[in-house]
């Protein structure tokens, strides 16, 4: 059982911070802890959602088998991760079995300005984001995104 926190950094412009839905899809990419083969495509674990992990009790988020060994693997969400001094608020998830490789923020974030505490909802960081506030007169960015996976 590892703990990771999904974890970004990136050049902000005028952004006091920018936190992750409790409820947004999480987008990964996997490698099986047994094998190292990694999954083809990119996985979606899904805070609503949870399925039985085979052989044992407890559910998690995302259950998979891997292609290659057939042994099971799991992702669960366990809380919310903010790094120090960074004004990002990203998941906390445990993995059973498999290891997560990267993951890619998409759509679900709730970003503040520094200047007027003016909040965008439901921001998609898949791209550089760019906006101007309008109350304080000044733009606000949140550029060169780049996603990592701490061990925690």
């Amino acid at each position: 059982m590892v703990f990771l926190g999904l974890a970004l950094t990136a050049d902000l412009e005028h952004v006091a911070s920018a936190i992750l839905s409790k409820d947004a899809d999480v987008h990964v990419t996997v490698q099986c802890s047994s094998c190292r083969e990694t999954h083809p495509t990119i996985v979606t674990v899904s805070p609503s959602t949870t399925m039985p992990m085979s052989g044992s009790r407890g559910d998690a988020n995302l259950v998979m088998k891997c292609k290659f060994c057939r042994r099971e693997g799991s992702i669960s969400y366990v809380d919310t991760f903010t790094a120090p001094d960074a004004p990002f608020s990203t998941p906390k998830v445990e993995c059973r079995g498999l290891d997560i490789t990267a993951w890619h923020p998409r759509a679900g974030w709730t970003v503040t300005a520094s200047e007027s505490a003016t909040v965008w909802t439901d921001v998609d960081l898949s791209e550089d984001w760019f906006e101007y506030d309008d109350k304080a007169g000044v733009p606000v960015s949140i550029a060169e995104l780049q996603p990592t996976v701490t061990r925690l």
